[in-house]
């Protein structure tokens, strides 16, 4: 897996100009469930600053990308955000039963580190404002995470996926560190855990929901691991 991932990273970079001025591109998906069409009426890149629009199935939903990007060092800074709020991703609800919205999408990548041949950190933070969750496996009422941030390094090893215990998410005034892992094979496996620093009693009561939430959730993610 990070022998593919560290292919894959290369491959997108190499291919993105410093300069770039295109318009009018259509890319279409179809199979026996569903179709998808994104039309790019345009994307501009000059000297690695990006601003670019997509449109979904005829102004189904109209999206901008803007942000950085250093090819040359494997870099960038990105903002997906909609012209309207809650920018919907039609084809996984279609095609997984997954409903999934949000008001704008930040992505960071500071680094990307082949350690060897079995392990590649990526560096970065990634942010998100009004992130709503639907899937009956999940919850029969959306999940709302109204804005979060969190740095730190994902690592992609042979057979495993994981994110550090360095790591940190900040939601509002909580800070906490997440270790998230999941192996493939010989057995699919899921590792979840939450770590925190000393909090005052009243801001652990205002999180209890949240941390009864994510026991819960862990349990309803090896549900959906195992379907895969």
């Amino acid at each position: 897996m990070a022998a593919l991932a560290d292919r894959l990273l290369k491959n997108v970079f190499f291919k993105i100009p410093n300069d770039l001025d295109l318009k009018n591109l259509e890319l279409s998906y179809k199979d026996d469930s569903t179709s998808q069409r994104i039309v790019i009426p345009s994307a501009v890149i000059d000297g690695g600053d990006m601003e670019s629009k997509f449109l979904l199935n005829d102004h189904e939903a109209a999206w901008n990308l803007t942000g950085t990007i250093d090819s040359d060092n494997q870099e960038c800074d990105l903002r997906l955000f909609s012209d309207k709020k809650e920018v919907n991703l039609p084809l996984l609800q279609r095609k997984f039963g997954l409903a999934v919205s949000f008001d704008e999408i930040s992505f960071r990548l500071d680094k990307a580190n082949r350690r060897n041949k079995e392990l590649l950190e990526l560096h970065g933070q990634w942010g998100f404002k009004n992130l709503k969750i639907n899937h009956w496996r999940i919850s029969s009422k959306d999940v709302i995470f109204p804005e979060a941030t969190m740095q730190g390094a994902l690592n992609i090893g042979a057979s495993s996926i994981e994110v550090s215990k360095e790591s940190t998410v900040q939601v509002k005034d909580f800070v906490f560190s997440p270790y998230l892992k999941y192996v493939h094979k010989p057995e699919k496996e899921v590792f979840l855990a939450i770590h925190t620093d000393k909090i005052k009693a009243q801001d652990f009561l205002m999180q209890c929901r949240l941390g009864c939430f994510r026991g819960w959730m862990a349990y309803r993610l090896r549900g959906i691991f195992n379907t895969i």
